[in-house]
């Protein structure tokens, strides 16, 4: 029995490659329009890695490759997969030991598991913030690189620096006395 031209439309619809048009963060749920051939699709929502208890949010960008899955083959049912990576915007390496976050900004956070290092680069400010404390176990050595610090205390930095404490000057300079 031939298909039918609506049948074969539905089939062609279940999986659909595409770019973000269009984003609504405002909406509720948030949703995007996918440009998929000749077609923009109504407004869908998109699969993201948590949406319970813990929550992931990492909006689309207008341009992002996607895909609209559609399991009736009504591409106004669908939902958007992000993150097929493209000639124009290619995955930012080629590392399997690697996880990388590349920002717009160019601040990239990484971890390599082989190496078991850390790195957040790129960043012009960065805060870690705890109602009780910071624990940095075996944290023998660090540089700072500074004209000035500030602290509520003295803190010893090694047996030839320490953080000089002034309550009239909040600027806090670093001394070679001890």
């Amino acid at each position: 029995m031939p298909n039918s031209p609506e049948t074969n439309r539905r089939l062609e619809s279940l999986f659909r490659t595409g770019l973000i048009a269009d984003v609504d963060l405002k909406a509720k749920p948030p949703v995007c329009r996918v440009q998929t051939g000749g077609l923009v699709t109504d407004w869908l929502q998109w699969f993201t890695l948590r949406a319970g208890k813990t929550r992931k949010w990492s909006p689309p960008t207008v341009g992002e490759q996607c895909a609209v899955l559609s399991a009736s083959g009504e591409t106004g049912a669908g939902l958007v997969l992000l993150g097929l990576f493209s000639d124009d915007i290619p995955a930012p390496s080629n590392d399997a030991n690697v996880e990388l976050t590349v920002y717009p900004d160019g601040a990239v956070i990484s971890y390599d598991y082989a190496a078991s290092a850390l790195s957040a680069t790129g960043i012009k400010t960065g805060l870690v913030q705890a109602s009780d404390k910071v624990i940095m176990p075996n944290f023998w050595r660090f540089t700072i690189r500074t004209l000035a610090m500030m602290s509520r205390q003295r803190k010893s930095l090694s047996s030839s620096q320490k953080i000089q404490n002034d309550p009239f000057n909040p600027l806090l300079f670093l001394s070679g006395k001890t």
